[in-house]
């Protein structure tokens, strides 16, 4: 798992790279912790992920709805890897709208918010 940030002006920009599973949740975390505190707007890269779990998905939505009720916003850059699209439809994270607590329509999970650019 790889990680690279950059925060300027209260916007971060996080990519990630390689696994987001159990094995490096804690560490994936504390980066989006702490992006999170140093940010008012995220924009979080993913097209280098190579292996997505449950875990990895249950923290991408968790940090989302952290961010949203914090007030701040998260974004997906560009076309999600067909390893996270992949697990996504088969843990049935794929949805058409986004929870009760996506005000800001920025869920990871609506299928057709994902066309490539920031969303």
């Amino acid at each position: 798992m790889g990680a690279r940030v950059d925060v300027t002006d209260r916007k971060g920009t996080i990519i990630l790279d390689g696994e987001i599973t159990v094995r490096y949740a804690a560490e994936i975390k504390d980066i989006l912790l702490k992006t999170l505190d140093e940010a008012d707007e995220i924009i979080m890269q993913c097209a280098a992920v190579t292996t997505v779990d449950l875990a990895g998905l249950q923290l991408i939505c968790s940090i989302h709805r952290s961010i949203t009720l914090a007030g701040k916003r998260l974004f997906c850059a560009g076309l999600l890897p067909d390893a996270m699209k992949k697990i996504i439809a088969e843990a049935g994270y794929d949805r058409l709208t986004g929870c009760r607590q996506d005000d800001q329509k920025s869920c990871f999970w609506v299928q057709d918010a994902v066309p490539g650019d920031v969303h």
